[in-house]
């Protein structure tokens, strides 16, 4: 079973990496004594040697972007469509799209869309239940 994953602070890192270098213990003694996996404190101690403390803060999450994301425009111009055929469902105007402009969005993506910018109605479920549809019951294949 894996240990939760636990984010430390440049300060944190910085002290664990003088404590492993400082210790009279072999690495990876030190290394399991305090938890730590044998290719994080590498990791860690590379962009120490290199760039010290400032180099250990997590300044690589900020610029991450998603590979599939789509783009603010062709955003603005599902929302566009959207308002200007209300009467489409998200697959029809998906369809649309691509026929208009040749840009392919998915049904899926057009739904998301449209509900994060509070274009969709909430839908009401129909509950049914089995009691309801199967009072009289059948003797016979095929008998209604």
């Amino acid at each position: 079973m894996h240990e939760p994953y636990i984010r430390y602070s440049a300060e944190e890192k910085e002290t664990m990496v003088l404590t492993v270098k400082r210790s009279e213990l072999s690495i990876s003694e030190s290394l399991k004594r305090l938890g730590i996996p044998r290719r994080t404190f590498y990791n860690w101690y590379e962009k120490y040697t290199e760039g010290g403390l400032e180099a250990l803060r997590d300044s690589h999450r900020q610029g991450h972007k998603t590979w599939n994301r789509i783009p603010d425009d062709v955003r603005q111009m599902v929302v566009e469509l959207s308002l200007k055929h209300p009467e489409l469902t998200p697959r029809e105007l998906s369809v649309l799209l691509l026929e208009e402009s040749e840009i392919f969005v998915s049904e899926s993506s057009f739904y998301r869309i449209l509900r994060q910018r509070g274009l969709l109605e909430r839908t009401e479920h129909c509950f049914v239940y089995a009691a309801d549809e199967f009072r009289h019951k059948t003797r016979f294949a095929n008998e209604m």
